[in-house]
């Protein structure tokens, strides 16, 4: 439950306690980097990253503990709008690589796409309309699996903003 001072959690497998909102920021600022950061090199045990699952590096991922596991290390153009928001959770250089890896793989000449293209579970094309029996595209499924969905000056913006805030470029 929410509280004016905080929030009632269960914190690393402890009785549930009341987490103040300033501690609650505080465990969220020493624990980002490490879920959400995807290192350039495997064997990095500062950060967390599954081998097993990781498609690209150098990349910050959308989820932690999603419920089908790859999802977590797919590469998506949300991190940059974390990026606005809370520049404070991204250590600068990370941010620089990450957002020079998203424009390199994902901003084309339309916008970004939703997902990279060389991912497994990607579908570019989009058709609300189409009533297959494919259950990856049937009647617009595939709405967040790479359709461009940004324009490209939103994109931009975003991109400027994020290495503007985070001292990078």
């Amino acid at each position: 439950p929410l509280f004016r001072s905080g929030v009632m959690a269960d914190t690393e497998g402890l009785e549930e306690r009341l987490v103040t909102w300033s501690q609650w920021d505080e465990m969220i600022q020493e624990s980002f980097e490490r879920h959400f950061w995807i290192p350039d090199a495997e064997g990095d045990v500062t950060h967390i990253a599954d081998a097993n699952f990781v498609h690209q590096r150098t990349i910050y991922r959308d989820s932690v503990g999603a419920t089908k596991r790859f999802a977590d290390f797919q590469l998506r153009p949300n991190f940059p709008i974390a990026m606005t928001v809370a520049p404070e959770l991204f250590v600068p250089e990370h941010a620089w690589k990450a957002l020079t890896m998203t424009e390199t793989i994902l901003l084309g000449k339309l916008g970004m796409a939703t997902l990279d293209p060389k991912d497994w579970a990607y579908r570019g094309v989009y058709d609300n309309s189409q009533d297959s029996g494919s259950y990856e595209t049937a009647r617009g499924f595939n709405y967040h699996q790479g359709p461009v969905r940004r324009a490209r000056g939103q994109c931009g913006g975003l991109f400027y903003h994020s290495h503007e805030r985070n001292g990078c470029g």
